[in-house]
C-alpha cells in the first residue's frame, strides 16, 4: 500500500521545519505556493491537495523562520548612504571689468597702485636689510676700536643698503574718481578672499571625492538590494497578519476578500463557536445572540462561510440539495436572508438593493421572540430542497 506523503511543515527539535529541514531562501516561492494553498484549499494545486496543513500556528512559525533568513536593509546604513555625488564648489564670479577700463587715467592709477604695492614689499625688505647692516656696522666699529686700526679698516665696512625709489599711490587720478577706485579695491580684496576660500573647498572636495564615489556605489547596491527583496518582505509582513487573523478567527480560511470559508467537509461546530467568541470580544458593547447560529446548526448545513463588508458578522450556510443559501447574523438588528442562485454575487449588493430589485432571488425573515422565524426557516429549506429519488 502506497504511504501518504508527509506534511511538509513539521516541528522538530530545532524548531519549525520545512520538509524535515530548515527552510532556505531559495525555497521562498515553493513555501509561498504551499501556504497560499493551505489558506485556500479549494484553489490548491494538485501537488499540495493531500498535504495541506490547517495548523495555522505552525504555518506562522514557518513564516517566522523564513523572515529570520530574509535579508533586510540596515536602516542606519541606508540613512548614511549618499544618494548623489554633489557638484564641485563653484568658482566665484569675476569682478566687473568696466570700472577698470572706464578711462586711461583709471587704468594708469591701477598700475600705479600695483607698483605701490610692490614698492611697499621692497621697502619692507629694505628695512630688514638696513637693520642687519646697522648690526654689522656696530660690530665692525667695535672691533676697529679694539684693534686700534691695525687690522680692520673703515673700507671693510659693508655697503649701506639704499631704499627703493618712492612711487605715487594714485598717480594722476582726480579726486572725484578716488571714491570709485577705493570701492573697486575693496571689491578686489573681497574677491581675493572668496578665491582663497574656493580653492580651499575645492581641495577638500578633491580629497573627499573618492569616498563619496564609494558611498554612492554602496547606495546603488542597497537600492538594488531593496528592490530585489522588498516584494518578499511585503509578502511576509502581509502573510503574518493574515495568519494572525486566521488564528484569532478560530481557524477560518480565506476564500476571497469578501467571504471566509470553513474547511471542507461537515461544518465544524467548534470552529464556528470559536469564531463567535472572537467576534463578541471585538465588539463587547453590541447586543449578541449566538442562539440564532446554534439553531441553524441544528439543521445540519453542509458548508459555512463568514461575511465581511455589507454582510459583516453574517454567516452563510449551505444545505445539501437546497437551492437557497441562508445568511444569518448573531447581532441584534439584523434579519435572516435566503438567497437563491449565485449567492456570492448577490451578497455584493446592499440589503436595500436585494429587497427592492431582486425580490425573486432574495427573501428576508425577521427574528421574533417566540421562535416563529426558525419554524419558517425549516419550512423554506424543506420546500426548496431536492428530494432524493427512490430506487
Amino acid at each position: 500500500m502506497k504511504s501518504k506523503p508527509p506534511i511538509p511543515v513539521t516541528r522538530g527539535a530545532r524548531g519549525v521545519l520545512w520538509q524535515g529541514q530548515k527552510a532556505s531562501l531559495d525555497q521562498f516561492s515553493e513555501i509561498r505556493e504551499y501556504i497560499d494553498a493551505c489558506m485556500a484549499p479549494s484553489k490548491a494545486p494538485v501537488t499540495w491537495k493531500d498535504r495541506l496543513c490547517l495548523d495555522f500556528a505552525l504555518l506562522k512559525g514557518l513564516v517566522k523562520e523564513l523572515e529570520k533568513i530574509m535579508p533586510r536593509l540596515d536602516s542606519s546604513e541606508w540613512s548614511e548612504a549618499l544618494p548623489v555625488i554633489p557638484p564641485p564648489p563653484t568658482r566665484p564670479l569675476a569682478l566687473n571689468r568696466t570700472e577698470r577700463f572706464a578711462s586711461p587715467i583709471f587704468l594708469k592709477t591701477l598700475h600705479c597702485h600695483r607698483a605701490y604695492g610692490r614698492f611697499l614689499a621692497d621697502y619692507k625688505r629694505y628695512e630688514a636689510q638696513r637693520k642687519d647692516w646697522e648690526t654689522l656696522n656696530s660690530d665692525h666699529l667695535r672691533a676697529f676700536r679694539l684693534s686700534a686700526g691695525s687690522k680692520f679698516k673703515a673700507r671693510d665696512l659693508p655697503g649701506k643698503p639704499t631704499p627703493p625709489p618712492p612711487v605715487s599711490k594714485f598717480g594722476d587720478l582726480p579726486d572725484n574718481l578716488r571714491g570709485v577706485f577705493h570701492s573697486y579695491l575693496k571689491a578686489r580684496i573681497d574677491q581675493a578672499a572668496k578665491i582663497r576660500e574656493w580653492r580651499k573647498s575645492t581641495k577638500e572636495y578633491a580629497d573627499q571625492l573618492q569616498e563619496m564615489i564609494r558611498r554612492h556605489g554602496s547606495y546603488k547596491n542597497l537600492k538594488a538590494h531593496f528592490e530585489r527583496h522588498s516584494p518578499k518582505q511585503r509578502y511576509i509582513d502581509r502573510l503574518l497578519k493574515d495568519l494572525e487573523r486566521l488564528i484569532s478567527d478560530g481557524g477560518l480560511i480565506f476564500e476571497s476578500l469578501r467571504w471566509k470559508i470553513l474547511p471542507a467537509g461537515p461544518v465544524q461546530t467548534d470552529l464556528i463557536n470559536r469564531h463567535l467568541n472572537a467576534s463578541q470580544k471585538r465588539f463587547p458593547k453590541r447586543q449578541f445572540d449566538d442562539t440564532r447560529i446554534k439553531k441553524v446548526l441544528t439543521l445540519k448545513p453542509s458548508q459555512a462561510y463568514v461575511g465581511t463588508d455589507e454582510f459583516d458578522g453574517y454567516m452563510v450556510f449551505l444545505f445539501q440539495g437546497c437551492r437557497f443559501a441562508v445568511l444569518e447574523c448573531p447581532w441584534f438588528g439584523n434579519a435572516l436572508y435566503m438567497l437563491n442562485g449565485d449567492w456570492n454575487a448577490l451578497s455584493k449588493l446592499s440589503k436595500s438593493d436585494l429587497l427592492s430589485q431582486h425580490r425573486s432571488h432574495a427573501r428576508r425573515i425577521i427574528h421574533d421572540d417566540d421562535g416563529t422565524w426558525f419554524h419558517q426557516l425549516k419550512r423554506e429549506i424543506s420546500a426548496n430542497s431536492v428530494k432524493p429519488k427512490k430506487t
